[in-house]
């Protein structure tokens, strides 16, 4: 079946509906049409702020500084590019932690994941006595979400501590060991300090 663009069968309509049956000058001059209309509204909403990178100083950590090059280049998809002085951010930053009050604290979580551990370094032939256990928990607080993090910190005698997850921790203690382990004997990236 053959269908032309004045076509007045049901696929002829959906055709020219499509926009399959245009010339290729009509479609050149819609996509060069396209591309001006982009081309303009990425250099007005850079230049105004409301772009996409608008925001993206807002999730930056409070230690990291706006760029020092007074002048930043500013890359679309399409090719074009922008060169705009980037703008100081001080207002409030969008995720914030804090202690937990020790009164609320998962006290079962806090011996079970300490005991895994210690059980699995006896295990492993490692003296659990060799390192302290710190079990801490923080709310970690962001736009339309929250949630508490619960956290087992072992330290060694010679300075070194890393941070756990409590959960993840009494699912698997052989893990968090394999690191404690590293941490003691100075091994796996742990360069024993000077």
């Amino acid at each position: 079946m053959t269908t032309t663009g004045t076509s007045s069968s049901s696929l002829g309509a959906f055709l020219e509906d499509t926009g399959c049956c245009r010339t290729k000058a009509a479609r050149d001059g819609e996509i060069a049409s396209f591309q001006a209309h982009v081309e303009e509204a990425s250099r007005s909403s850079v230049l105004s702020g409301d772009g996409p990178d608008a925001g993206s100083q807002c999730a930056k950590a409070p230690d990291e500084g706006v760029s020092s090059s007074p002048k930043t280049e500013l890359h679309s998809q399409n090719g074009t590019s922008v060169t705009v002085a980037p703008e100081s951010f001080d207002g409030p930053y969008y995720s914030s932690t804090w202690p937990v009050d020790d009164s609320e604290i998962d006290s079962a979580m806090a011996e079970s994941s300490i005991a895994a551990v210690k059980k699995t370094m006896v295990a492993e032939g490692l003296d659990p006595d060799s390192v302290k256990f710190t079990y801490y928990e923080e709310r970690v607080w962001c736009p339309g979400s929250s949630w508490i993090n619960q956290m087992l910190r072992i330290e060694t005698t010679d300075g070194k501590s890393l941070d756990f997850s409590a959960v993840l921790t009494g699912r698997s203690p052989e893990v968090t060991v394999c690191d404690v382990r590293h941490m003691i004997e100075g091994t796996g990236g742990w360069a024993t300090p000077s």
